[in-house]
């Protein structure tokens, strides 16, 4: 399977969804064997380019925040490509945040990664700053070069939940 054969069979899915493309919206949460099971074996930008790196999308009639995070973003130091910049990691603290909506507090928050929050050293700064939101305290770390800091004291309102992966089969 290349990236060639991946663009084909995304190609394909446009192709018979036809119109509905316009009327909807596809987020993913690309994986280890999608990004590139180790780092350099795939084009990563043109993935990026064709299935999105990390987004969310708000149902607003049914009050849903669906966030999308791609664990797949950074190598964790070794061949594997299981990780979350710091980068990802500060939209992810911001995507959290749902105070500028008119009654947040009637909200849910569904997460979905392709490794588990708490993978590896890399992941687990995603499952640190759900553990702040959900506390309601300040989330501050720094992570792969990036100095992040959020408060969430009266911005966490909103319910997660829950989160939800692939990757352990």
């Amino acid at each position: 399977y290349t990236v060639h054969d991946m663009a084909q069979s995304i190609n394909n899915a446009r192709v018979k969804m036809g119109g509905l493309e316009r009327l909807t919206k596809c987020v993913a949460t690309p994986g280890n064997h999608d990004i590139g099971y180790k780092a350099g074996s795939f084009d990563e930008n043109l993935v990026k380019a064709m299935i999105g790196n990390y987004q969310y999308i708000d149902f607003e009639s049914k009050k849903i925040r669906v966030i999308c995070a791609n664990t797949s973003d950074i190598s964790d130091g070794t061949d594997r490509v299981e990780g979350v910049s710091g980068e990802q990691l500060q939209w992810f603290a911001d995507a959290l945040d749902l105070s500028g909506k008119t009654n947040a507090s009637s909200w849910g928050i569904l997460i979905f990664s392709h490794h588990p929050l708490d993978w590896n050293s890399n992941t687990m700064p995603l499952a640190n700053c759900i553990a702040s939101y959900v506390n309601g305290t300040t989330y501050s770390v720094t992570h792969d070069g990036v100095s992040i800091s959020k408060a969430y004291s009266g911005k966490n309102s909103a319910t997660i939940i829950g989160t939800f992966h692939g990757h352990v089969h």
